[in-house]
């Protein structure tokens, strides 16, 4: 009638169920996991297992409460006994029951399913997203890259951690997302659509943007930043579309009037480079951002003498 006989009816019950009980089996006894914490000090921990206790079958509860490693003995529902300590293996040694048993495990801490488990219900606390802020924490990164990337980057785990690191320490915010990654790859590396996805959807998590400013049927080039205020960076990459200076398969034709009096490559050049300047912001509460792909082939005069901007602007 209720329909808890119906496999679908059950699966949606506990769809929203964060954890449910198990048991497991150590030195022929099986032991009841009543509640694993989502904390990395077990604080809330809860087993149960049978047991004789003056040669009378009792349930022994054991929890960790307040610190400490708690053991409550029950006979026929009512409590008989309890034990506390500050570690598992001398709450047990003050009960004088399996003696030749170690404490940790009698409480089925140590076993590996638990252990998976203590691990899964931690991670719950990690959102699905971070900010750039959260780079420089490993957990949550670690968290982040097994979340989106793990099932589809080949060999090396570590890859992901070398990709956000160049990324973060070059002086441009911008990266062609393909081009970069497979630099980092350092080898002949094909990066699979179904890799790629992945690489797309792990940069959206961390507070990436993509800033390409074109579609796809011009080029499958991606242009994504790093930065907290993208604006800068989406008009720098679009002046530099827009006038001719991206390497896409199809290079956009410079329409704008105030180009009229460039006619050769150079001026096109050091005019685009200088709308970046101006739309980049600076002072003490940001930073200059020129596209590395471009200033950084030249030497700082050169900057300051075809920009016609101070030592300041270009450093």
């Amino acid at each position: 009638m209720l329909g808890f006989h119906n496999p679908y009816m059950i699966q949606q019950m506990l769809n929203n169920v964060d954890f449910r009980p198990f048991t497991i089996c150590l030195y022929g006894i099986k032991i009841f996991m009543a509640s694993i914490p989502d904390n990395n000090n077990y604080e809330g921990f809860a087993s149960s297992f049978m047991y004789k206790y003056k040669q009378k079958q009792s349930v022994i509860w054991q929890k960790i409460e307040g610190g400490l490693f708690s053991i409550s003995i029950f006979q026929d529902g009512e409590m008989v006994k309890q034990f506390q300590d500050i570690t598992a293996s001398s709450v047990w040694n003050q009960t004088n029951l399996l003696r030749n048993c170690d404490g940790v495990d009698l409480f089925g801490i140590n076993h590996p399913l638990v252990q998976f488990k203590f691990k899964e219900q931690y991670e719950r606390l990690f959102p699905k997203t971070c900010t750039l802020d959260d780079w420089n924490n490993e957990r949550i990164m670690r968290h982040m890259f097994k979340l989106y990337l793990k099932k589809h980057v080949p060999r090396n785990e570590d890859l992901w951690y070398r990709v956000l690191y160049r990324w973060y320490n070059q002086k441009s915010t911008i990266i062609e997302i393909k081009s970069f990654i497979c630099d980092v790859y350092n080898d002949n590396h094909k990066i699979s659509m179904r890799e790629f996805r992945a690489w797309r959807a792990m940069f959206e998590a961390i507070g990436c943007k993509n800033i390409t400013p074109f579609k796809r049927d011009i080029s499958d080039m991606e242009f994504w930043n790093c930065a907290k205020d993208s604006k800068g960076d989406i008009e720098t990459i679009l002046n530099l579309f827009s006038n001719g200076l991206l390497n896409t398969k199809q290079n956009s034709t410079i329409r704008n009037n105030e180009f009229e009096n460039y006619k050769d490559t150079t001026n096109v050049f050091w005019y685009s480079l200088r709308e970046s300047l101006d739309s980049n912001p600076n002072g003490s509460n940001g930073k200059i951002r020129i596209l590395s792909i471009v200033a950084e082939n030249f030497i700082y005069e050169e900057l300051m003498e075809n920009l016609q901007v101070p030592f300041f602007k270009v450093t």
